[in-house]
């Protein structure tokens, strides 16, 4: 989901990027992603069994995607966002160079009991801030997107394949339910950023609900890509020489932090 002047192409062209850096954390294609087929539905656990990306509040930011798809350190990422219709998604991603270099090969239709079989965990704090209407959502959706390289490009460009889940939900619940409850683990990677303009109840930065559910589970992302004017949660540094990237709508730059091992000074 290509944005300029942060789309895939412009990205391309740095070569001391965070995404050179991330380079160095390249994983093998997942299994399941490989041997894919259209029409093949996919287990959710499948697709959580190795790095997942996750950005709550996406919108149509692909900046994540791009900076994982790029070093080839993600191959599974999930965009959250209770805002996004249905219609207004496929429209988008059914634009020409929405992503860039690739094209669409199947999507894996899920309920939420495939996401979270266990059931949802509620927040007293998201019942108490979220305004039932934007909580609980119409027609709320739970698919994914598998996409494939096109055929004039090479492995420069970025990994063969990559998939995308997108959820129409409150990202701070998800997250709890997902991460924190059902799977025991934390996103690989995660992008942070708080926006304006009333659309948010509450921050996903330092102080918000997002952070006091990381922190009582001490559940942590590998690294962090921050968005400026949002407040970093405690834990990180910020990795040196990895140039910052811009996207999303306001075209904002993004710098990439990493989780401090326990024991060391941040």
């Amino acid at each position: 989901m290509t944005q300029s002047p942060g789309s895939i192409e412009e990205i391309s062209l740095y070569s001391d990027t965070m995404i050179e850096y991330l380079k160095t954390y390249r994983e093998d294609m997942p299994q399941w992603l490989k041997d894919y087929k259209s029409g093949d539905f996919v287990p959710f656990s499948d697709f959580m069994a190795g790095r997942v990306g996750y950005y709550p509040g996406s919108w149509t930011d692909g900046t994540l995607i791009k900076v994982g798809n790029m070093s080839q350190s993600v191959h599974c990422f999930i965009q959250v966002d209770y805002w996004m219709e249905r219609d207004y998604l496929n429209r988008h991603l059914a634009t020409p160079r929405c992503v860039y270099g690739y094209h669409e090969i199947g999507r894996v239709e899920w309920a939420l009991e495939d996401i979270l079989p266990h059931g949802d965990h509620p927040l007293p704090e998201v019942a108490k801030k979220c305004p039932k209407e934007w909580y609980d959502r119409e027609n709320p959706y739970y698919f994914l997107v598998v996409f494939e390289r096109d055929r004039d490009r090479d492995d420069s460009w970025g990994a063969e394949r990559f998939a995308v889940a997108f959820f129409m939900t409150d990202a701070i619940a998800m997250y709890n339910s997902l991460f924190v409850h059902e799977y025991r683990k934390a996103p690989w990677i995660l992008l942070l950023q708080d926006h304006g303009l009333g659309g948010n109840y509450d921050r996903f930065g330092r102080g918000g609900i997002l952070d006091k559910i990381i922190i009582r589970s001490g559940l942590k992302p590998e690294f962090v890509v921050l968005g400026h004017s949002t407040a970093l949660w405690e834990g990180y540094e910020r990795v040196s020489g990895a140039m910052e990237v811009r996207g999303g709508m306001h075209e904002s730059w993004r710098s990439l932090h990493r989780l401090v091992p326990f024991g060391e000074k941040y």
